[in-house]
């Protein structure tokens, strides 16, 4: 072989050579790049995910907070409501007293007209001319009397315990903001 052909030789040799060494360049630059973006896109990712689960958390303590917030306020209606509850009660109770007094007293009045109708009638005061009026008629108008205004008293208290259960019903509707121009079962659209 002469020497023209060993140099092309060569030349053909290093050619190959710088190619190949170009290329074991470049795929290891490639993959060094590659690396990097991965890395890149990772730690992209990791600070997303950090903000995102930021952003969620501070969403999450508002939401506890304005439930929080809800809450102490439904205690307090309800310690309002309560409160409000037994100082109707209690004046339920003193006016169910009172008219118990009342008819007790009542009743003893209707005792002593008896008692005093039954001695008049012992006794002649009218004349003969005129007809006497009917003791037991009077007497019979009396207990009646007596009688409905226990049962009027009845009526009352339990009309003022409804009241009070109902007052104490519509509190509570408020206080947890029902609305009832919206009937139930009914889709607000969504």
């Amino acid at each position: 072989m002469t020497s023209t052909n060993y140099r092309v030789l060569i030349a053909a040799v290093l050619l190959l050579g710088t190619v190949l060494l170009g290329r074991l360049g470049w795929q290891h630059a490639y993959q060094q790049g590659e690396a990097a973006g991965q890395e890149q896109v990772r730690q992209q990712w990791a600070a997303d995910t950090t903000q995102r689960n930021a952003l969620a958390l501070q969403e999450w303590q508002r939401a506890q907070t304005a439930v929080r917030a809800q809450e102490a306020a439904w205690r307090q209606e309800n310690e309002r409501l309560t409160h409000e509850f037994t100082q109707r009660e209690t004046a339920l109770r003193a006016a169910v007293a009172a008219a118990g007094t009342e008819q007790q007293r009542l009743r003893s009045t209707i005792a002593q007209l008896n008692a005093a109708a039954a001695r008049a009638a012992d006794l002649p005061t009218a004349p003969a001319t005129q007809p006497a009026p009917s003791a037991d008629a009077a007497t019979t108008a009396r207990e009646l009397l007596g009688q409905c205004s226990g049962e009027y008293a009845a009526v009352a208290a339990a009309a003022d315990a409804l009241s009070a259960q109902v007052l104490g019903l519509q509190g509570w509707v408020r206080m947890v903001g029902f609305d009832f121009a919206q009937p139930t079962g009914v889709s607000n659209g969504f």
